[in-house]
């Protein structure tokens, strides 16, 4: 199946979750992400969720961090220019969050980081097959920007639903998640490489 036929079922798939089903989702992915060693993480890079596209619901893990992990500095992105590159700028209480033309929340203003200052990051995805490979909206933003930082960083993605049953055909510029973490639980994809 052609990934834009894959893309539009999941899509779809998310809009066909009730409210309830849905906030339960993200809430079981949060209670998931509570069990990842973080003592090693000092700067990590999440997604804020585009609402319309039933994203996770990631402000649960930035509340938590916030309140119980705050030597952990958060980052966000923010797309710059043409819209093919992204910012990543430091998620602060004071920093005001709106939708840009796209209907991405992203920061207004605030602190550039580098990537190279990046432990871990969330990834925003559609699917991901048993390889570790996701499926994103096709911009290639992510691959991009992991292709920039260190070698060592952690990735993880959020799925609301399990891994897709066919490998996802993949090019030179896809870089495998090591992590993917689910409702029910969290997958390791030790042969990502990364």
């Amino acid at each position: 199946m052609l990934k834009s036929q894959i893309r539009k079922q999941i899509l779809q798939a998310r809009q066909d979750l009730d409210a309830k089903e849905f906030a339960f989702f993200s809430f079981k992915i949060f209670e998931q992400f509570k069990r990842i060693d973080l003592s090693a993480i000092h700067t990590m890079h999440l997604f804020l969720p585009i609402q319309e596209k039933r994203e996770v619901n990631t402000w649960l893990i930035v509340k938590w961090l916030q309140e119980e992990n705050s030597h952990i500095r958060l980052v966000v992105p923010r797309f710059m220019g043409s819209f093919t590159e992204l910012a990543h700028i430091e998620l602060l209480a004071d920093v005001a969050i709106l939708l840009n033309k796209w209907g991405i929340p992203e920061p207004v203003s605030g602190e550039l980081i580098t990537p190279s200052e990046i432990d871990l990051c969330l990834v925003p995805l559609l699917g991901i097959d048993r390889r570790g490979y996701r499926l994103g909206y096709g911009g290639g933003f992510y691959d991009r920007f992991l292709a920039t930082c260190r070698p060592d960083i952690r990735t993880i993605g959020l799925s609301l639903f399990e891994p897709l049953a066919e490998l996802i055909e993949i090019d030179k510029f896809d870089i495998p998640l090591q992590t993917c973490i689910f409702p029910w639980g969290i997958n390791y994809y030790p042969e990502s490489g990364r």
